[in-house]
């Protein structure tokens, strides 16, 4: 009898995404101890197959994104979806997880990586200010230098996964302020389509770029690494509608296989990716024996991404040779185990015990599909101009993240005013549902 595979919150139809999932965190890890273990991304064997930036890494993070936009969608487009809800969920499925990765990366970790003994750790101010920079900033803001590492490029990266944490906040914010705007998952999809184009064309033609320095001109947004990750997202986004016509057409997989294929010729596949990539996941997601590794663990792909940049940093200190794959090989195990950890003590509890509490408490906006259908006009905008302030504010925090920057004060201020009107807009829907069941009381 074969055992059943755990239950997730995704597999209403797709039992194979945990797998793809799985398979993608190890290839982010595989990837990185190439650039660990030698202190160069070309090495990487897909990179040296493909040319530069086709490392397998890359091709995995993206994979994430499109998963996300496409599932976030579908959940987004169901019937019983809530936008206030949509955002404590996503807040509590990786915040928590984030937390206890970093505090375990500096606590535990940290004595491997800086050289300090545990109680000159525990002692020390960086170590402490590392924990709460990282959380408070959602990313790798640590200070504490991995004195030990073999390449200097490496000594300021306790955990170079982190990257990717504050963009895939700002793709939950952008999808749901389109939601809000549109009320359409047709209409979302056209625009993600279309914000995926210029994303991807932008820096080509010259309407994007990546240099900072040259942020100050008006006529070029500054996307920073926006552009790796938010065409995917939305391409995710733009296929759920596709999807949702077509369901595993096998002329759709045929084309998205063969376009992704030819456009290898003229080296555009990681632009084509976007757009082929997601017909193919969602395929594969239909096969639920990709999932059989973690019947006995449950989904871990999570905690392997967020810990497998510092044990393999590890790992790669304490092997002479750099050999990436004996790196890799020595850092499965401590990678596995941490990441069976982080889901039995952090994100099962979460999931069973405190996002059920959360979410019982927090108001609906209403029970229709479009929430904003039944709010008067004022509150419509009120709601609106809540999720885009937030969303912008996301944004924004992504184009100068660091606290000690010309620009912390006024960010503070910025966000201090997006809180107000979050909160200003939950106060006002409390009321409008206190006054319905008054009303129905009565």
């Amino acid at each position: 009898m074969e055992t059943a595979l755990p239950k997730t919150a995704n597999h209403d139809g797709f039992p194979g995404f945990d797998g793809v999932r799985w398979l993608a965190a190890w290839a982010v890890v595989f990837s990185h101890s190439y650039s660990i273990a030698t202190g160069s991304k070309a090495l990487d064997p897909l990179a040296s197959l493909l040319g530069d930036g086709n490392s397998f890494g890359n091709y995995a993070v993206r994979a994430f994104f499109i998963l996300s936009g496409f599932l976030l969608m579908r959940s987004l487009d169901h019937e019983k979806s809530d936008p206030l809800r949509f955002l404590f969920n996503r807040l509590l499925r990786i915040v928590p997880g984030f937390c206890f990765a970093i505090i375990v990366t500096i606590l535990v970790l940290g004595p491997f990586l800086s050289g300090l003994n545990l109680k000159e750790l525990l002692l020390s101010d960086e170590a402490w200010s590392s924990i709460y920079w990282s959380i408070a900033g959602l990313g790798d803001f640590s200070s504490l230098p991995a004195h030990a590492s073999r390449y200097p490029s490496l000594a300021g990266f306790v955990n170079g996964s982190l990257w990717s944490i504050p963009y895939e906040l700002v793709c939950y914010l952008f999808l749901l302020s389109l939601h809000m705007l549109l009320r359409s998952a047709k209409a979302v999809g056209i625009v993600a389509t279309i914000v995926s184009l210029i994303t991807l064309l932008g820096p080509r033609m010259g309407w994007t770029t990546t240099d900072m320095a040259a942020g100050s001109n008006l006529l070029q947004l500054p996307l920073m690494m926006l552009d790796t990750t938010l065409p995917y997202f939305c391409g995710g986004v733009a296929f759920h509608s596709i999807h949702k016509r077509w369901p595993y057409s096998p002329k759709i997989l045929a084309i998205a296989a063969l376009a992704l294929l030819g456009s290898g010729f003229f080296r555009l596949q990681i632009e084509f990716f976007a757009f082929c990539a997601p017909a193919l996941i969602v395929w594969i997601g239909r096969w639920a024996w990709i999932s059989r590794p973690m019947r006995n663990t449950g989904d871990v792909s999570y905690g392997i991404y967020l810990f497998g940049w510092p044990v393999t940093l590890v790992a790669a200190l304490k092997i002479n040779a750099p050999s990436p794959l004996l790196v890799f090989f020595a850092s499965v195990p401590f990678v596995l185990l941490f990441g069976f950890l982080m889901r039995r003590w952090v994100e099962n509890p979460v999931n069973d015990c405190l996002k059920p509490a959360i979410l019982r408490r927090i108001p609906r906006f209403a029970k229709s599909r479009a929430p904003v259908s039944s709010l008067s006009g004022l509150q419509q905008w009120i709601q609106r101009l809540a999720y885009w302030g937030f969303f912008l504010g996301l944004v924004r925090f992504v184009f100068y993240p660091w606290p000690g920057s010309a620009n912390w004060f006024g960010n503070q201020i910025y966000q201090l005013g997006i809180l107000a009107c979050l909160v200003a807009l939950t106060l006002r829907i409390a009321q409008r549902q206190r006054r319905g069941n008054s009303t129905a009381q009565a």
